[in-house]
């Protein structure tokens, strides 16, 4: 509601690319009091510049509090960015502290974002119960280092790790990722109609050319 009558743009995985991230504001102008933003996670790791991706995005956060939102992807977590570039990045351009710094930051930020209350933008999928959002606030979001078998992390661990699949029925288990769900047209329909959303706007995947 804070950002209604104004733009949003949301962007998917950076992924430590700040060029990337500058051509985006080049083309749909930076951040503002009437250009709001959604940074949807994976922010880290992969490319060589994710200290200054995530140093600009939470700067723009502080300056406008109520038009930048950040949602956590599955990179913003100890598991994957200890092996997958960022630990090494911070090594190298400051200390192993600033990296668990960065990753206190990232435990602490929402695991989703909605758009005049119909729009539910999350980084990966649906959890693998049917519930209302509002469930959600009751997520202890503040981990670190996602324990899969961990039966308080399933339902973060599916919301920043699961997929949708076209073609199946219900739920089954993430393995072609090791987490979080493949869910179903089904699954979906049902998430929109017991939370009154239109639709669900997600990132953790390269769209098909």
């Amino acid at each position: 509601k804070e950002g209604q009558g104004c733009r949003v743009t949301i962007v998917g995985d950076i992924h430590g690319q700040i060029p990337d991230l500058l051509h985006i504001f080049h083309l749909n102008g930076l951040p503002s009091a009437r250009n709001s933003y959604i940074f949807n996670g994976d922010w880290v790791d992969r490319g060589i510049q994710g200290c200054e991706v995530v140093l600009v995005i939470f700067a723009f956060k502080i300056l406008f509090p109520r038009n930048v939102f950040l949602n956590r992807g599955n990179h913003e977590a100890v598991d994957i960015n200890d092996f997958s570039g960022f630990l090494d990045e911070c090594r190298d351009k400051y200390d192993e502290e600033v990296y668990y710094e960065f990753n206190e930051a990232f435990s602490t930020c929402p695991l989703a974002t909605i758009i005049d209350e119909k729009v539910f933008v999350v980084h990966g999928g649906l959890p693998r119960v049917d519930m209302k959002v509002n469930s959600l606030y009751q997520i202890n979001r503040k981990i670190t280092e996602v324990d899969y078998e961990h039966p308080d992390h399933c339902i973060l661990a599916d919301l920043i790790w699961s997929d949708p699949e076209e073609y199946l029925q219900g739920r089954v288990p993430n393995t072609r990722r090791g987490a979080g769900q493949l869910f179903g047209p089904d699954v979906l329909a049902k998430f929109l109609a017991l939370n009154d959303f239109h639709t669900v706007v997600r990132s953790h995947e390269a769209k098909q050319e």
